[in-house]
C-alpha cells in the first residue's frame, strides 16, 4: 500500500447501519482497497454530491425523523490517505461538524470519535440511516460489492 494516492481505503458498513458488535478488528476486516480512477468509484462520488442537498435537508429535520447521518471524506496524516466515516453532528455555513466513526487503519493522530470539521465539498459518500436501515445514500456500496 505504498501507492495510497492510487487506493482509497474505504469503509461500506457503518456501525449505524450493522447489527454486528464494533470492534477495532471488525472495522479492519471490513475496509475495501477502491481504485480512485475507477469509472464505478468516480460515478458514486459524484452522486453523492449530486444528492448531497436533500441529505442536508433531512439533517436539518433530524429532531423531527430521529435518523442518523454520516458522511464519508478523505483523510490524511504522515503520508496515508484513508476515506473514513463520519458521524455528523451539524452542519453550519457548508461545514459539517463530525465524530469520527471507524477506527483508521494507519493513523497514530487520528481517534475513533475525535470531533473534524469537514467541507460540504469534500463529502464522497453519505447515509441517512434509522434502526440500523440505511434509508438514504450510502452511493459507493452498490458499485464495490
Amino acid at each position: 500500500m505504498s501507492k495510497i494516492s492510487t487506493f482509497l481505503i474505504i469503509m461500506i458498513l457503518l456501525s449505524a447501519c450493522s447489527g454486528q458488535k464494533r470492534t477495532k478488528k471488525w472495522d479492519k476486516e471490513n475496509v475495501k482497497l477502491v481504485n480512485i480512477s475507477d469509472s464505478s468509484y468516480s460515478s458514486a462520488v459524484q452522486s453523492a454530491q449530486e444528492h448531497l442537498p436533500e441529505f442536508i435537508t433531512l439533517l436539518k429535520e433530524r429532531e423531527t425523523n430521529n435518523y442518523k447521518f454520516n458522511i464519508s471524506a478523505d483523510y490524511t496524516e504522515e503520508g496515508h490517505t484513508e476515506q473514513l466515516w463520519f458521524m455528523v453532528d451539524s452542519f453550519d455555513n457548508n461545514i459539517f461538524y463530525v465524530k469520527l466513526n471507524n477506527v483508521p487503519l494507519h493513523f497514530k493522530n487520528l481517534k475513533l470519535n475525535d470531533k473534524l470539521e469537514i467541507h460540504q465539498d469534500s463529502v464522497k459518500d453519505w447515509l441517512v440511516s434509522k434502526n440500523h436501515k440505511v434509508i438514504a445514500g450510502n452511493f459507493a456500496k452498490v458499485d464495490l460489492n
